[in-house]
Protein backbone atom coordinates (compact mmCIF):
# COMPACT_ATOMS: atom_id res chain seq x y z
CA UNK A 1 0.00 0.00 0.00
CA UNK A 2 3.20 2.67 0.24
CA UNK A 3 2.34 3.04 -3.63
CA UNK A 4 -1.44 3.60 -2.96
CA UNK A 5 -0.62 6.56 -0.40
CA UNK A 6 -0.77 9.93 -1.29
CA UNK A 7 1.41 12.21 1.30
CA UNK A 8 3.79 14.72 -0.52
CA UNK A 9 7.06 13.11 0.56
CA UNK A 10 6.19 9.92 -2.03
CA UNK A 11 5.43 12.31 -4.56
CA UNK A 12 7.94 14.91 -4.26
CA UNK A 13 9.95 15.93 -7.21
CA UNK A 14 13.00 13.99 -6.43
CA UNK A 15 10.97 10.64 -5.91
CA UNK A 16 8.83 11.20 -8.92
CA UNK A 17 12.22 11.04 -11.57
CA UNK A 18 14.61 9.19 -9.80
CA UNK A 19 13.33 5.36 -10.19
CA UNK A 20 15.41 4.06 -7.24
CA UNK A 21 13.79 6.22 -5.03
CA UNK A 22 10.13 3.84 -4.24
CA UNK A 23 8.35 5.32 -7.38
CA UNK A 24 6.09 1.95 -8.74
CA UNK A 25 6.37 0.68 -12.11
CA UNK A 26 2.54 1.83 -13.09
CA UNK A 27 3.79 6.12 -11.80
CA UNK A 28 6.78 5.83 -14.14
CA UNK A 29 5.07 3.72 -16.85
CA UNK A 30 2.29 7.30 -16.58
CA UNK A 31 5.08 9.73 -16.83
CA UNK A 32 6.44 8.22 -19.70
CA UNK A 33 3.31 7.97 -21.61
CA UNK A 34 2.78 11.68 -20.91
CA UNK A 35 6.34 12.12 -21.80
CA UNK A 36 5.41 10.77 -24.93
CA UNK A 37 2.04 12.45 -25.81
CA UNK A 38 3.77 15.55 -25.26
CA UNK A 39 6.79 14.79 -27.55
CA UNK A 40 4.12 13.67 -30.36
CA UNK A 41 2.53 16.85 -30.32
CA UNK A 42 5.56 18.83 -30.18
CA UNK A 43 6.76 16.90 -33.25
CA UNK A 44 3.03 17.15 -35.37
CA UNK A 45 3.06 20.84 -34.61
CA UNK A 46 6.34 21.40 -35.37
CA UNK A 47 5.54 19.37 -38.48
CA UNK A 48 2.66 21.70 -39.11
CA UNK A 49 4.97 25.23 -38.49
CA UNK A 50 7.25 23.61 -41.38
CA UNK A 51 4.48 22.85 -44.11
CA UNK A 52 3.26 26.27 -43.08
CA UNK A 53 6.85 27.98 -43.24
CA UNK A 54 7.21 25.74 -46.92
CA UNK A 55 3.76 26.99 -48.00
CA UNK A 56 4.65 31.09 -47.35
CA UNK A 57 7.87 30.75 -49.28
CA UNK A 58 6.48 28.95 -52.22
CA UNK A 59 3.56 31.36 -52.14
CA UNK A 60 6.31 34.46 -52.15
CA UNK A 61 8.33 32.85 -54.95
CA UNK A 62 4.89 31.88 -57.29
CA UNK A 63 3.83 35.58 -56.98
CA UNK A 64 7.40 36.79 -57.77
CA UNK A 65 6.96 34.77 -60.53
CA UNK A 66 4.03 36.51 -61.39
CA UNK A 67 5.12 39.65 -61.28
CA UNK A 68 8.46 38.92 -63.05
CA UNK A 69 5.99 37.44 -65.80
CA UNK A 70 4.02 40.67 -66.26
CA UNK A 71 7.05 43.00 -66.08
CA UNK A 72 8.36 41.27 -68.54
CA UNK A 73 5.80 41.37 -71.00
CA UNK A 74 5.36 45.13 -70.20
CA UNK A 75 8.81 45.68 -70.89
CA UNK A 76 8.32 43.79 -74.58
CA UNK A 77 5.16 45.71 -75.10
CA UNK A 78 7.24 48.68 -74.50
CA UNK A 79 9.83 47.65 -76.64
CA UNK A 80 7.39 47.14 -79.36
CA UNK A 81 5.80 49.71 -79.19
CA UNK A 82 9.19 51.89 -79.73
CA UNK A 83 9.81 49.56 -82.91
CA UNK A 84 6.38 50.30 -84.19
CA UNK A 85 6.68 53.73 -84.19
CA UNK A 86 10.28 53.81 -85.86
CA UNK A 87 8.80 51.57 -88.51
CA UNK A 88 5.95 54.66 -88.51
CA UNK A 89 8.18 57.13 -88.94
CA UNK A 90 10.56 55.25 -91.56
CA UNK A 91 7.29 54.67 -93.92
CA UNK A 92 6.83 58.71 -93.39
CA UNK A 93 9.52 60.30 -93.83
CA UNK A 94 9.97 57.80 -96.86
CA UNK A 95 13.14 55.91 -96.05
CA UNK A 96 13.47 53.20 -98.20
CA UNK A 97 17.02 53.38 -99.96
CA UNK A 98 16.01 53.77 -103.35
CA UNK A 99 13.85 56.89 -102.40
CA UNK A 100 15.76 58.61 -99.51
CA UNK A 101 16.90 61.84 -99.36
CA UNK A 102 21.02 62.14 -98.55
CA UNK A 103 20.33 64.83 -95.79
CA UNK A 104 17.90 62.30 -93.86
CA UNK A 105 20.83 59.40 -94.30
CA UNK A 106 21.34 59.09 -90.17
CA UNK A 107 18.09 59.27 -89.26
CA UNK A 108 17.04 56.38 -91.46
CA UNK A 109 19.73 54.08 -90.63
CA UNK A 110 18.74 54.92 -87.09
CA UNK A 111 15.10 53.82 -87.81
CA UNK A 112 16.50 50.95 -89.77
CA UNK A 113 18.80 49.69 -86.44
CA UNK A 114 15.11 50.63 -84.46
CA UNK A 115 13.22 47.99 -86.76
CA UNK A 116 15.73 45.58 -86.70
CA UNK A 117 15.73 44.81 -82.57
CA UNK A 118 14.58 42.12 -80.78
CA UNK A 119 12.57 42.50 -78.37
CA UNK A 120 12.94 39.57 -75.99
CA UNK A 121 16.78 40.44 -76.29
CA UNK A 122 16.09 43.76 -75.00
CA UNK A 123 14.30 42.70 -71.79
CA UNK A 124 16.84 41.49 -68.76
CA UNK A 125 15.20 39.87 -66.20
CA UNK A 126 17.96 41.07 -63.26
CA UNK A 127 16.83 44.07 -64.23
CA UNK A 128 13.32 43.15 -64.20
CA UNK A 129 14.16 41.17 -60.93
CA UNK A 130 15.79 44.64 -59.18
CA UNK A 131 13.05 46.77 -59.93
CA UNK A 132 10.27 44.32 -58.35
CA UNK A 133 12.57 44.22 -55.30
CA UNK A 134 12.91 48.13 -55.21
CA UNK A 135 9.15 48.31 -55.45
CA UNK A 136 8.88 45.78 -52.88
CA UNK A 137 11.06 47.20 -50.63
CA UNK A 138 9.10 50.86 -51.41
CA UNK A 139 5.88 49.71 -50.89
CA UNK A 140 6.81 47.91 -47.45
CA UNK A 141 8.28 51.14 -45.80
CA UNK A 142 5.64 53.78 -47.14
CA UNK A 143 3.08 51.89 -45.30
CA UNK A 144 5.08 51.79 -41.84
CA UNK A 145 6.07 55.31 -40.27
CA UNK A 146 9.14 55.64 -38.36
CA UNK A 147 8.27 53.66 -35.09
CA UNK A 148 7.30 50.82 -36.45
CA UNK A 149 9.92 50.59 -39.34
CA UNK A 150 12.41 50.74 -36.66
CA UNK A 151 11.13 48.11 -35.01
CA UNK A 152 11.39 45.77 -37.62
CA UNK A 153 14.66 46.75 -38.60
CA UNK A 154 15.82 46.00 -34.64
CA UNK A 155 13.97 42.35 -34.63
CA UNK A 156 15.76 41.50 -37.76
CA UNK A 157 18.88 42.50 -36.06
CA UNK A 158 18.40 40.98 -33.05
Amino acid sequence: MKGMLRDDAYFSPENIFCPERGVDAHVRSGFKIAIVKILLFQQIFKSYQTLLFCFVIYAIIDALREDIAKKATTHIERVNMTIAECRRDYIQNECDPSIRVTILEDFCRSREECMAKDPSSHVLKSTIVAELLGDVINTFTKQLDWKALAFVVVSILM
